[in-house]
């Protein structure tokens, strides 16, 4: 389905959320995100307390990547950032997926 080299993009621009995120990703790649983290940083999983998680879906992309992997906000020259989904399919089986890169800017 997908090679070594490919990498699924999306346009975050505008304000995209967290949960904005996860929804374009499942309605473009047609699979369930169970995880979504960026570099070392969990952004979402769908074990997390429930209270931890609501601010973070509803709060935009570039704020949470800031927020949750504690680097500050993102230099005004970054315009993507790149996440790793751990996805599922429609069997509930895992399925290896390339790198999203989101376009925040």
């Amino acid at each position: 389905m997908w090679s070594t080299w490919d990498v699924i993009e999306l346009d975050g621009r505008g304000g995209m959320t967290l949960a904005g995120f996860i929804k374009a990703f499942e309605a473009q790649v047609g699979l369930e995100a169970g995880m979504v983290s960026c570099g070392a940083s969990l952004l979402f999983a769908d074990f997390m307390n429930k209270q931890k998680l609501a601010p973070r879906l509803a709060s935009g992309l570039a704020q949470v990547v800031a927020e949750v992997g504690k680097a500050g906000p993102l230099p005004p020259a970054v315009t993507h950032v790149t996440l790793s989904v751990g996805a599922c399919n429609a069997e509930d089986e895992d399925v290896d997926i390339p790198d999203v890169r989101v376009r925040i800017r």
